[in-house]
């Protein structure tokens, strides 16, 4: 498994890497962990990267709802959040 950090600076820079990952990761199963602060960028992230899936409806934070599914066309996306999860959350 590969792994590897990166900071980015702005919403733009964001951006592009949910692009460029949604163009690496197309007609492919990956698993991305986001990890940071509440209020980092995680669901901005999401939003980026969905819509660069041709996704365009409303994205939401699935801190709340613990999951968020969205079906493509091509594909199924699902956004958790694993902040409060506990050992119980993971077998529902």
């Amino acid at each position: 498994m590969r792994q590897f950090s990166l900071v980015i600076n702005d919403e733009y820079e964001l951006s592009k890497l949910a692009q460029k990952l949604s163009y690496l990761l197309k007609n492919h199963s990956a698993v991305i962990f986001l990890e940071g602060d509440l209020g980092a960028g995680k669901t901005t992230f999401m939003r980026h990267y969905l819509a660069a899936m041709d996704y365009h409806d409303i994205v939401v934070s699935p801190t709340y709802t613990l999951v968020e599914v969205y079906e493509l066309d091509s594909s199924v996306i699902v956004h958790s959040d694993c902040y409060r999860i506990s050992e119980d959350d993971i077998y529902f």
